[in-house]
């Protein structure tokens, strides 16, 4: 769908619905992963599967570092464990070695959340989709329900 038809449709959306009032988590971390186990599934099944994710592990470098059995075994619920386990640790693997360190220990979300709020959205969004296993789809979602930044999340039906 092309920008100049959505742009048509919003308002009669709008004038039907209302506005929309996003209320943005501020947890890209967290909604990137989210949105990995959302990925072929339903929403039941993604939102338990990232609740057992996150009850499986304290945190986001301790799921980095697990075996990918481990994460699959927490994931199970969501389908397709296996490959949703590997996609998100080497997501994990990807920011550590990408994010600039900060003087301040802090943890790889806050490092994430920081280095996101730095960039312009459409330089965001590209560097969403260099991650492993990160399409425009899935940057969107990110930008869009973890930031409140301005994204179109389209979906092939």
């Amino acid at each position: 769908m092309d920008m100049q038809r959505i742009m048509a449709i919003y308002p009669r959306l709008v004038g039907r619905y209302g506005e929309p009032h996003l209320i943005p988590d501020h947890d890209p971390l967290g909604g990137l992963v989210a949105t990995i186990l959302s990925q072929s599934t339903s929403d039941v099944n993604s939102h338990r599967a990232y609740a057992d994710l996150r009850a499986a592990f304290a945190t986001w470098e301790a799921v980095r570092d697990a075996p990918v059995a481990m994460v699959a075994a927490a994931i199970h619920h969501g389908g397709l464990a296996n490959s949703k386990a590997a996609r998100i640790i080497a997501v994990l693997q990807a920011l550590t070695a990408q994010l600039p360190t900060p003087v301040a220990a802090t943890t790889l979300a806050q490092r994430f959340a920081a280095w996101l709020a730095t960039l312009p959205v459409a330089e965001a969004r590209t560097a969403l989709q260099t991650l492993p296993g990160v399409g425009p789809k899935t940057a969107a979602c990110v930008l869009l329900f973890s930031l409140g930044l301005p994204a179109i999340v389209l979906s092939s039906i």
